[in-house]
């Protein structure tokens, strides 16, 4: 990013340092695509993920989507969703997928990964079932890419978002995967940027910082992943043996990145602060969340409202001594709370 931010051209403009501007975007591109086996001319950079799920599903007034899908999926003005149930695992019901999916739904789109609990969802057989009844399929992919193995031509999917500080990269920056020969209207209308689907001027910084994040994870992919699973599984056993604790989606495939805890007698955002005084960032929900007071929608449809929550995320970086002071401050501070 610092390099990039030496090129002071319009990729754009066809001068040399323009070109050298263009460069830098399109070999983002060649490793974004990459990392999740797509083709370069079906990534498309945007602000981040949110702008990559509103595109995504622009112009269909009807989607079926999960009940647990980020709020850029679920809270639209003027569209009117048929919703999918979970099961308490966090998990889409097939059954009910089935009949949901018959009559108006032209697309569906279920998040592969929860950014609340960590849940991953069967992103391939939802999207085959989409397919089968002649629906178009998008994911919301912002917290797998970079944590597990994405492939978006094994899943199938016709459209896949996601964020670069997911993954390492910076924040202010994502992409949406536009499977080729697949027709969305611009999400942004002016110049021939990105297709003609974006228009304005690239975030060549944001951008090269994507692409070479994207190319890191991809050289250590297993060995990050392997990491990070340790990690949160001596978190959770350390946490859960301490009583009064339950994992949110235990029975479910997980992320290896995310820990949701659920606590009783204890409320999220006090737990949040708690934590927060012993040095340790956390969240109660989702960070779009924060602030908003009550249990999440994701819970709710899980149907374990009745606790509080915490959301632990962990990074290459974390290290075990972390993933031990972890556990313990989220223990003493739970014991606390509860006196």
């Amino acid at each position: 990013m610092l390099k990039a931010m030496e090129v002071t051209g319009n990729p754009s403009s066809v001068h040399t340092d323009g070109q050298q501007a263009r460069a830098l975007v399109e070999k983002a591109r060649t490793q974004v695509a990459a990392l999740i086996n797509a083709e370069p001319s079906e990534i498309y950079f945007t602000s981040g993920a949110t702008e990559a799920n509103v595109w995504a599903l622009k112009g269909f007034s009807f989607p079926l989507v999960s009940a647990i899908e980020h709020k850029s999926v679920l809270g639209r003005p003027g569209r009117f969703p048929r919703t999918l149930p979970v099961n308490q695992d966090g998990l889409v019901y097939f059954d009910r997928w089935r009949s949901l999916a018959q009559g108006s739904p032209t697309i569906c789109s279920v998040m592969a990964v929860n950014n609340e609990t960590g849940v991953i969802q069967d992103v391939e057989s939802l999207c085959k079932e989409a397919h089968e009844r002649n629906m178009w399929f998008h994911t919301d992919a912002t917290q797998a890419v970079g944590h597990i193995p994405v492939d978006v031509k094994k899943w199938g999917c016709d459209m896949l978002s996601m964020s670069a500080h997911k993954f390492g990269g910076p924040k202010g920056v994502g992409a949406l995967f536009i499977r080729d020969g697949f027709s969305l209207p611009p999400v942004l209308y002016g110049g021939g940027q990105e297709g003609g689907l974006r228009a304005g001027t690239e975030n060549v910084i944001g951008i090269a910082g994507m692409g070479a994040a994207a190319e890191f994870y991809k050289a250590k992919a297993d060995q990050l992943s392997n990491y990070m699973e340790l990690l949160t599984e001596r978190i959770t056993e350390k946490v859960l043996s301490s009583g009064g604790a339950l994992l949110a989606g235990e029975n479910a495939p997980r992320s290896p990145s995310i820990c949701d805890f659920l606590l009783e007698g204890v409320e999220g955002p006090a737990l949040v602060l708690a934590l927060d005084k012993r040095n340790v960032s956390a969240s109660s929900g989702s960070a779009c969340s924060e602030g908003v007071y009550g249990p999440s929608h994701v819970l709710k449809a899980m149907g374990m409202e009745g606790y509080g929550s915490l959301r632990v995320s962990i990074g290459w970086s974390t290290t075990v001594e972390d993933a031990d002071y972890i556990a313990e401050a989220i223990i003493e501070s739970a014991k606390e709370l509860r006196v």
